[in-house]
């Protein structure tokens, strides 16, 4: 099953829908995480894709679906229907039969699982390369492979970095498997720090 990309104007139209009273800062929009009943902006959402995350309390975070599930306690099916009618467009083609169903639920929740673990990947990898070429030449690096490297998986994201992240996974299964983990621990170590940064009180003037 493909991961279902939702476009900006329907990303805008989900979130005026569900969540009304985030506001814009840059190309993101911030507000009270409606899941833990947040109190501050814990609540940060990306415009273009959707993707959430809150900062604190509750620390959770992905895409609209996942936020729908969050937010409903809705099936997976029940909540790309609400999805649906909200943005008017079919999103999933809907199985036909038990086992059509059973084997949609199962992909899906592939696909969440390796999403998730492409998103690590990208993080690590992205590091990864800014480590080397700080040791290239400040000559023409954008002849240098690594440059070009970082500029795809920098722009990678939904069923791109997913179709990235299994061809990586099928060549070199130990060092994707590295770097997923690499991911992972330096995202939660920054998701710890960022929530004992905003329950401090702590603000960072935002510039526009």
């Amino acid at each position: 099953m493909t991961p279902i990309v939702f476009m900006a104007g329907e990303v805008a139209i989900y979130y005026a829908a569900r969540l009304p009273k985030l506001r814009q800062r840059g190309n993101r929009w911030r507000g009270p995480c409606p899941i833990h009943g947040g109190k501050s902006d814990n609540l940060s959402v990306d415009a273009k894709t959707g993707l959430w995350r809150c900062w604190s309390g509750c620390g959770r975070g992905g895409d609209i679906i996942t936020l729908e599930i969050a937010l409903t306690g809705a099936a997976f099916l029940e909540a790309v229907t609400a999805i649906e009618g909200i943005v008017g467009r079919v999103l999933l083609e809907r199985p036909t039969n038990r086992a059509e169903v059973r084997r949609a639920a199962e992909a899906a929740a592939r696909d969440r699982r390796e999403l998730q673990a492409a998103e690590h990947f990208k993080l690590a990898t992205e590091q990864a390369y800014e480590l080397v070429l700080e040791e290239l030449p400040e000559a023409s690096p954008e002849r240098y492979p690594p440059t070009q490297a970082l500029l795809e998986i920098r722009t990678a994201q939904g069923p791109e970095l997913l179709a990235m992240y299994r061809d990586w996974h099928k060549r070199e299964p130990d060092l994707t498997a590295a770097l997923v983990y690499a991911g992972e621990r330096a995202w939660n170590r920054l998701c710890f720090q960022l929530a004992r940064f905003i329950d401090a009180g702590a603000e960072v003037p935002y510039a526009a």
